[in-house]
């Protein structure tokens, strides 16, 4: 049997901080992988997607809206640490494409945006996890919570 494994470039925060603070990335505006492609933040080739990771937590002091394909939980606390919003989004290969290199794209018809498989279903339906096919109400209070109660604790 053939088990298709996912390649996620890993971005972790401290580079991510980096890139902000060198006026390559804008956290004003929401940040997609097509952003952190552009900007070079990523090193390369994008394959699957971005998997956002916590390295650099105790740096990371940005504000952002930010979208990759997956995020560690140390890194989800630290974006909502800093009252910033975090979304978890499945791309196929076509979708991620389409997101990188939407000029290709240009008089032809957009494509829908894929489902996940049956396994990465659970992960993109997940609050714990903000994936985007979850509840918005569970993860807007999901995300108040954390960034209370990493705002009482200093």
């Amino acid at each position: 049997m053939y088990v298709y494994k996912m390649h996620y470039r890993p971005l972790n925060l401290n580079r991510l901080q980096f890139f902000i603070d060198s006026g390559r990335l804008n956290p004003n505006a929401p940040i997609t992988m097509y952003h952190l492609w552009r900007s070079g933040v990523t090193g390369g080739r994008i394959k699957d997607g971005v998997v956002l990771l916590g390295g650099g937590t105790t740096w990371f002091q940005a504000k952002v809206n930010i979208e990759v394909s997956k995020a560690s939980k140390t890194a989800i606390k630290a974006i909502e640490r800093q009252g910033g919003k975090i979304t978890c989004a499945y791309y196929n290969k076509l979708g991620l494409r389409l997101l990188l290199k939407p000029e290709k794209f240009e008089g032809k018809r957009i494509p829908r945006r894929a489902r996940p498989n049956t396994k990465l279903m659970e992960y993109y339906t997940s609050v714990e996890n903000r994936g985007y096919l979850a509840d918005p109400d569970e993860l807007e209070k999901a995300r108040q919570l954390t960034y209370k109660l990493e705002n009482e604790v200093d």
